[in-house]
């Protein structure tokens, strides 16, 4: 008995309109893929931009410069921040860090006192070259200030003790010459805090305020606790880098590690900072570098190096810092010790 033949036409019709169909969502699919694959290439190409440009004014740092002498005689007693036959090489009683607040003309210092166990902030107006204000931010255990940090009107200073887990004080300086405690001091749970910067990094898409706080070989990063920086940080260490990995592109043995570290700019998930350096074997050899944070991966890179020249005005491994303001890149430096009785000195590097 023979069969009908069977009636492929509605198998091959639906296959048609499958084959169809799997075109035109692979069509689609190849529109998404691309216009996603677009936007990471044009973010890559903004942050590469981004980062030339910084990378560029790194390079033009010093071109400028500025020298300050502060006539400061009655802030301080004869001996206090000189270098003497009781404090050689400025070992008991030298300043720590200088820093410029953005958008205005007012120079902050701090300096520390081993004998008194006290640390200080001298509030310099940088325009009519007057010291106007010194006061104590510290006293007892904690008398080491370090490397100042600002983000907004917010200031952050950490300040170690010989024996107890360093901290962080924040002042409000939305009135530079009458800075005011902010809120109360954050515990690091770690010895050693040299100096501290803020900046905001994208935290499950929210741009979230992180403090860093550098020890002697690594960056601690804290992240506050809501996207407003008056809620305070996690005490909890968000992240963690070893600085010898940023060092490890040069003789590590020819630059002391200067107690400072500060953000300048943000390029997509890029972050960069500058640290000043200054020579073991040459007091007077003095070097910045451009660092670059990978916050997703936490993965850090040396950028850049460059040499600057003090001429007795600073020492990067006393006191540096740097701000980035007007689309410019300010670094500033101070010595260890004032130069004779009554002269404060401090320089500016910049373009203007």
């Amino acid at each position: 008995m023979n069969q009908s033949p069977v009636n492929l036409y509605p198998y091959s019709l639906l296959l048609t309109k499958f084959l169809r169909m799997l075109s035109v969502l692979q069509s689609r699919m190849m529109r998404w893929v691309l216009f996603f694959t677009l936007i990471l290439i044009n973010q890559n190409s903004l942050a590469k931009t981004c980062r030339d440009e910084l990378l560029g004014k790194f390079y033009q740092i010093g071109l400028q410069q500025n020298k300050s002498k502060i006539m400061a005689k009655k802030y301080f007693n004869s001996k206090e921040y000189r270098q003497t036959g009781f404090n050689f090489y400025a070992s008991n009683n030298h300043f720590q860090s200088i820093i410029k607040i953005p958008h205005s003309e007012v120079v902050y210092i701090t300096g520390s006192n081993k004998k008194n166990m006290s640390g200080d902030l001298i509030i310099v107006d940088h325009e009519k070259k007057k010291l106007v204000k010194k006061f104590k931010i510290s006293k007892n255990d904690f008398w080491h200030p370090g490397g100042m940090g600002i983000l907004d009107q917010t200031m952050s200073i950490p300040l170690e003790s010989k024996d107890n887990p360093a901290k962080i004080v924040f002042y409000n300086v939305s009135d530079p010459f009458n800075p005011q405690i902010d809120s109360k001091p954050f515990d690091t749970k770690f010895k050693d805090a040299m100096a501290t910067t803020m900046f905001r990094a994208k935290i499950d898409n929210e741009l979230i305020p992180i403090l860093l706080v550098k020890g002697h070989n690594e960056y601690y990063f804290y992240r506050a606790q809501t996207n407003d920086l008056n809620d305070g940080f996690s005490p909890q260490v968000y992240g963690l880098v070893h600085e010898r990995d940023i060092l490890s592109k040069y003789k590590k043995k020819y630059f002391y590690h200067g107690q400072n570290v500060s953000y300048l700019k943000s390029c997509g998930e890029y972050h960069y900072f500058i640290e000043g350096l200054t020579s073991v074997l040459n007091y007077f050899k003095n070097s910045i570098q451009l660092i670059e944070l990978n916050w997703k991966s936490l993965e850090t890179k040396l950028v850049a190096r460059k040499k600057l020249k003090c001429g007795g005005y600073c020492h990067f491994r006393a006191g540096s810092g740097a701000i980035f303001e007007d689309d410019k890149i300010k670094f500033i430096g101070v010595p260890f010790h004032r130069k004779g009785k009554g002269m404060l000195k401090y320089k500016i590097f910049y373009l203007e």
